[in-house]
């Protein structure tokens, strides 16, 4: 699999852009987007918000490194730090997880998670864990149309209670299974057993309807040889 560096310059070259082209819309020098090519930096949210759009990809291109074709959800242009925090808390209360849970989930303190919240988030890799944690795409979690006023929302606890009972489903399904496949083979245990007796029956009424034949014969012939004598 790609890098993330190996991806932007895959992208760049397919876009027909050059590094100094790129550097100039993002307003930074030409070897800081030759770093982000070459895997020595990472470009922050904001110029990741911002080479989405010049390069119409998604996030979710960018972590799969794969262009689609199409349906696609680009984030803003403008990343909105504060807009972001909002937005997690709002999924975080909604998925009745305090500061302290969501912590444990992403080994981190309350502390991180609150200026999280608050707006501190610069890098992609956290918000691709909030994308997992929350199961939210990281476009969406950016995007407009999942803003604040959005009523969107995935209940972790209840996909979580459903996974639960999926897999308790999949045990019984695997068990139903098993019992039917003991079932069946015992049947055709059963069914050779029969076949293989019907055999030998056949078998003995054959050999028994060739011994009656032979007693016929004989006795036919016993009656022949007392006639013979009669007659003479």
């Amino acid at each position: 699999m790609q890098t993330l560096g190996e991806f932007l310059r895959y992208v760049r070259r397919e876009r027909g852009f050059t590094q100094d082209e790129v550097g100039e819309k993002l307003s930074v020098v030409t070897p800081v987007v030759s770093k982000w090519e070459n895997d020595k930096s990472v470009p922050d949210l904001v110029n990741i918000c911002k080479l989405c759009n010049i390069y119409s990809v998604s996030i979710e291109e960018l972590n799969d490194r794969k262009i689609t074709d199409g349906g696609r959800v680009i984030p803003p242009e403008s990343f909105d730090g504060e807009k972001l925090g909002r937005f997690l808390k709002k999924l975080r209360t909604k998925n009745s997880l305090s500061q302290s849970e969501v912590g444990e989930k992403l080994f981190v303190t309350s502390q991180t998670v609150s200026k999280w919240e608050s707006g501190s988030i610069t890098t992609l890799e956290v918000l691709n864990q909030f994308s997992e944690l929350y199961s939210v795409s990281p476009d969406m979690l950016l995007s407009d149309t999942m803003g604040e006023s959005s009523t969107v929302g995935v209940n972790v606890k209840a996909v979580n209670k459903f996974k639960k009972t999926v897999f308790a489903l999949s045990a019984s399904l695997c068990l139903v299974i098993l019992l039917l496949g003991g079932f069946l083979i015992k049947t055709v245990v059963d069914l050779n057993k029969t076949s293989q007796d019907l055999q030998i029956t056949q078998s003995a009424l054959s050999q028994s309807e060739e011994q009656r034949a032979e007693l016929s014969e004989t006795i036919r012939e016993l009656n022949q040889i007392i006639e013979e004598q009669n007659n003479s």
